[in-house]
């Protein structure tokens, strides 16, 4: 997604096949953030903090479902959360980029920490 023109050409598929909600995988985006698109499409980011990102997380979303989302959470370069206030309940959107088979022990245990620590927001409040 760092390449000229991706973005745009996400937001254009995504008007182009009625889609409010995307999530993506390996963007290769640095830091946390958001990007407007010229095509009425937010992408919300998640990465690390190195210029050289090698993984990465995202998830677009429509103009009008950004005055929904109540809550942007990036965890990881390899897990996000976005919080949409929606009726009758509140959705949460996880978007996750698994580590392969190869990777150490420590990279696994360590995505798996971080998708525990998002479901852990789902849960209700008891």
């Amino acid at each position: 997604m760092r390449r000229d023109g991706k973005v745009e050409n996400i937001a254009i598929e995504m008007a182009r096949l009625n889609i409010d909600v995307l999530g993506i995988s390996d963007t290769k985006i640095p830091g946390t953030g958001k990007i407007h698109t010229v095509k009425n499409c937010i992408v919300y980011y998640s990465g690390s903090d190195c210029s050289k990102e090698r993984y990465g997380v995202a998830i677009a979303v429509s103009q009008r479902i950004e005055p929904a989302i109540t809550n942007v959470i990036p965890i990881s370069n390899r897990a996000m959360m976005l919080q949409i206030n929606t009726k009758p309940r509140k959705l949460n959107v996880i978007q996750v980029y698994a580590p392969t088979a190869d990777k150490d022990t420590a990279v696994v245990n360590d995505f798996y920490a971080d998708v525990n620590k998002l479901y852990q927001l789902t849960k209700k409040k008891r």
